[in-house]
């Protein structure tokens, strides 16, 4: 089929390398681009781009919806540095990883300090991430330094509480080396000095014009670029120097973090550092001109560090990635919550940062980059020109702009009609007695399958218990960024009352986040000089391994969690849960997904009942499970005529969804969990009925607002036309060559 035959075609960067002779040339141009700016609970993450390669330095969660949704090309990303092993800059590794074997490259190298690719290694049993056609290589830092078509990088490594001129163990020996006899177990921090390689020369046409060459003559020009002379037909040796543009100097840069203190002694008397920080001769192009600095604030306040930057010279450009960066990472999720938030304000909420002046949702530009300035904080998508020339560009830099969403939707011609109609029907509800309660409230962070998008982020559903308590359903990739864009300064407080987690199963996309939460949930308590009270994960006995080896390579969580196996059948155990939950129930049932995958019918001391499906084809356990619940959360991955690949990826679609609801006898059907092809909206049909609603991330509702979300979907159609009709063509297609291949299977068996 044409589709396997695209996926399984080599990407067009190396076939072009392969056309080469398998290198590529020294790129004429090279930007060092801020993927995300380290603002409060943002990744910190640079990418080097060039006409072929992207170099990527950092990858916490959330890196990879940044890079995609800014059209960043990670497809060409065949190397990422990092700077520490901690989970702000590994978090993202593995969805990173997962999306760019998709996108078939063959390899991608890692480089930094050791262990890095543990994450990658113990995640290859749950998250589908193979050898064969993909690897993933860690390059060690002993190796020395690595060298490509782009650049040479020195590794520099830095370790804690140990200055170079004291030695580790033999003076005589390389840090790396020594690293390696202390079998790794030293806390290191690896700063990248980055050397680009001079590109080739460009022929000077004005010089060229004067010389008065043939059009004969000129065709062997390429070997003057190569350095080499040549003669004319009339006899002239034409020199490179005749007719070569002059060569811009080109400087080396660095990207460093310091984690805390202690790595400061053995900063201040780095020898290869020191050697390109101040030169008397200050031509010499061993001179730093771009400082990239990852260090947290409060430590690059300190005193040792401020004489390490001062040993730069005045002119050294410096671009801080840290938490006193401002503004956002992403912009698409802004723009759908503005135009959201035109049907019902409750329901779609602006999101914090949008309830801000513009000017203080993102850095202002007279601060960030006055002409002269050298020290820049970061912002999303700012780049700067490391060669030819230095310099800033803020393009591709945005702000949130809500007015601006609202205009765009409104340019759908129907839409405001249906807007008028949408609030006459809304003011005619009366909400029952009953449906008042404020709880269960559901907030939506992610309500997409398998990788984020610019509108749907991978699985996490907050359910708000009670006044007091919080539990999450899922927790993929980039969850604590989704709650901080949601609650903005009241996180800490949703934080503080989150007591559980329930993770379905092991795919990635449903449990990446994890000790994203964990490790902020516990800076709340550790903030405020409390002891961490264990939060509960109720997941699949094979998180064990997952918690084990992340506790044992990044950061020991154990003390913060209390694990319960999914399939523990200890009643004792089982009977803390209720009581700790304030539940009457709560049922896990084994649904039809992958092994060990589950759903979830809970019922509180309230008489509510809710029932999440996880990811499941349909499944009649969970009909059992959940009959008369007053709330069903039900996957529907794929719509309906894509019900065979529904069955053969063991999902659900949106009709089968529906029909579980009613068989169910539930009194509503919230459908989740949509293939990122529907990137707004999925297809509706005529099973869309007054008891089905469909879920958006930053969307947050109770019982009271359940009856009014079937009010939506005209104006939700409207709203996003555009889309709709899209996806309608694109069905169009697919019934057209389904229709091809029967007639021609027809064909054959006539035969």
């Amino acid at each position: 089929m044409p589709k396997k035959d695209k996926q399984t075609d080599k990407l067009r960067h190396i076939k072009h390398r392969e056309k080469r002779g398998g290198t590529d040339p020294a790129p004429s141009v090279i930007d060092l681009h801020v993927v995300a700016n380290g603002a409060k609970f943002n990744p910190s993450a640079c990418m080097l781009l060039t006409d072929h390669l992207r170099y990527l330095f950092n990858c916490g969660e959330g890196t990879q919806r940044i890079a995609t949704e800014h059209k960043l090309k990670i497809s060409r990303c065949e190397h990422v540095f990092i700077t520490h092993k901690s989970w702000k800059n590994i978090g993202g590794l593995l969805g990173f990883a997962l999306t760019i074997q998709g996108m078939n490259l063959p390899t991608v190298t890692l480089h930094g300090p050791p262990g890095i690719e543990k994450i990658l290694t113990q995640g290859k049993g749950f998250s589908h991430l193979v050898s064969g056609d993909f690897n993933v290589v860690k390059r060690e830092l002993e190796e020395g330094s690595f060298t490509d078509s782009t650049m040479t990088v020195e590794y520099v490594p830095l370790t804690k509480g140990f200055s170079e001129n004291e030695g580790i163990g033999d003076t005589d020996k390389p840090v790396a080396k020594k690293l390696k006899a202390d079998n790794g177990v030293r806390d290191v921090t690896v700063a990248y000095l980055c050397k680009p390689k001079q590109p080739k020369p460009k022929i000077d046409l004005e010089k060229v014009s004067e010389l008065d060459i043939s059009r004969k003559d000129f065709k062997k020009f390429g070997q003057v670029t190569s350095g080499f002379e040549i003669t004319l037909e009339d006899g002239r040796v034409i020199k490179p120097e005749q007719v070569l543009m002059d060569r811009n100097p080109v400087f080396p840069f660095l990207v460093i973090e310091i984690p805390d203190e202690n790595y400061l002694d053995s900063l201040l008397t780095n020898k290869l550092l020191q050697d390109h920080q101040v030169q008397n001769d200050d031509t010499s192009d061993k001179i730093i001109h771009l400082v990239v600095h990852m260090t947290p604030a409060e430590i690059m306040a300190t005193e040792k560090y401020q004489i390490w930057m001062s040993r730069f010279r005045s002119s050294t450009t410096h671009i801080t990635i840290n938490e006193e960066s401002n503004g956002p990472g992403l912009q698409g999720v802004f723009r759908i919550q503005a135009m959201l938030n035109m049907l019902h304000g409750g329901i779609f909420p602006l999101l914090p940062a949008q309830c801000k002046a513009a000017e203080d949702c993102i850095q202002d530009s007279d601060k960030n980059c006055v002409s002269g300035d050298t020290k820049i904080q970061a912002e999303t998508n700012l780049k700067y020109r490391v060669l030819p020339k230095k310099g800033f560009n803020r393009e591709q830099c945005f702000q949130l702009d809500n007015e601006a969403f609202i205009k765009e939707a409104r340019t759908q011609p129907d839409l405001d009609e249906n807007l008028k109609n949408l609030k006459e029907n809304l003011s005619a509800v009366q909400s029952d007695e009953l449906s008042v309660r404020p709880y269960p409230e559901i907030v939506f962070l992610g309500t997409g399958s398998a990788m984020p998008s610019k509108v749907r982020n991978v699985s996490s559903t907050l359910l708000r218990l009670s006044e007091s308590q919080y539990m999450l359903l899922d927790c993929g990739e980039d969850t604590i960024g989704q709650m901080h864009r949601f609650y903005g300064d009241k996180l800490p407080d949703v934080l503080e009352k989150l007591s559980a987690i329930f993770v379905s199963h092991m795919h990635a996309d449903h449990h990446m986040g994890l000790f994203g939460i964990v490790h902020a949930r516990s800076q709340v308590f550790r903030s405020q000089h409390k002891e961490v009270p264990p939060l509960l994960v109720l997941a699949p006995i094979q998180i064990n391994r997952w918690l084990q080896s992340y506790s044992e390579n990044v950061e020991n969580i154990l003390p913060w969690v209390r694990h319960v196996a999914l399939q523990s059948d200890d009643t004792e155990i089982w009977g803390n849960v209720l009581s700790l939950l304030q539940l009457k129930e709560f049922n896990p049932v084994g649904v039809m997904h992958c092994k060990n995958a589950y759903g979830v019918a809970l019922k509180h001391k309230d008489d509510w009942k809710l029932v999440y499906s996880g990811d499941t084809m349909p499944c009649p356990a969970l009909v059992t499970a959940g009959k008369d619940c007053d709330v069903l959360i039900h996957e529907a991955t794929m719509e309906d005529d894509l019900a065979d690949e529904a069955l053969t990826k063991t999902h659900s679609t949106t009709s089968q969804a529906i029909n579980i609801g009613i068989e169910m006898n539930a009194k509503f059907i919230l459908l989740n969990h949509f293939s990122q092809r529907y990137a707004k909206i999925p297809m509706f049909n005529e099973n869309f009925s007054n008891r089905v609603g469909i879920a958006f991330d930053n969307m947050r509702v109770c019982l009271k607002d359940l009856q009014l979300l079937p009010m939506f979907l005209p104006t939700l159609k409207a709203m996003f036309a555009d889309d709709y009709m899209e996806m309608e063509l694109k069905n169009e297609k697919l019934l057209i060559k389904r229709q091809r291949e029967g007639i021609k299977s027809i064909s054959k068996e006539n035969f």
